[in-house]
């Protein structure tokens, strides 16, 4: 029998502290990354997972959250537009699902919080039927975690835009 050989530290600080570190630099400023040598399968495999897991993870959050807190039914899309026409929002909401996923490989945080909040409000809309909007801060309309993922990832896709230029 071969014992289970556990990992040894400095990868493991290597592959759960630094690595997400590096990958959220690079991504925020749209660094290009080095290739990896063969040596480093756990690493290169680590960093594909990463941006899924990060999905995963908000999603989870998101919908945590608006168990939690007291909520506002949204039946419509962005500051109340769209009202009662939840099959088109829907619909709307699987294309740039679609959208985003095939985008992915180019800006992958800022693809990974668009897609996270797509997927949070899809997820309401599909099994509720409305959106669960709760954070209200009186001068803007009503709106949720998911909201603010699609937003910030929007915005890093504008700014990784502009910076090619």
């Amino acid at each position: 029998m071969n014992p289970r050989h556990p990992l040894p530290i400095h990868l493991l600080v290597k592959l759960f502290i630094l690595e997400p570190y590096k990958l959220f630099y690079e991504s925020l400023f749209f660094l290009k990354r080095k290739p990896l040598g063969k040596e480093n399968n756990m690493i290169l495999a680590f960093r594909k997972n990463i941006y899924l897991l990060l999905i995963l993870g908000l999603v989870i959050i998101d919908q945590i959250t608006k168990s939690y807190f007291g909520f506002v039914k949204n039946t419509g899309a962005a500051f109340g537009i769209l009202q009662g026409y939840n099959l088109l929002l829907i619909g709307i909401g699987i294309i740039a699902l679609g959208f985003f996923t095939y985008s992915f490989h180019s800006h992958r945080l800022a693809c990974s919080l668009v897609i996270s909040g797509i997927i949070g409000n899809l997820i309401d809309r599909i099994f509720l039927g409305y959106v669960r909007d709760f954070i209200d801060l009186r001068i803007w309309p009503v709106f949720n975690l998911a909201d603010s993922f699609a937003v910030i990832g929007i915005g890093l896709l504008i700014v990784g835009m502009l910076r090619k230029k």
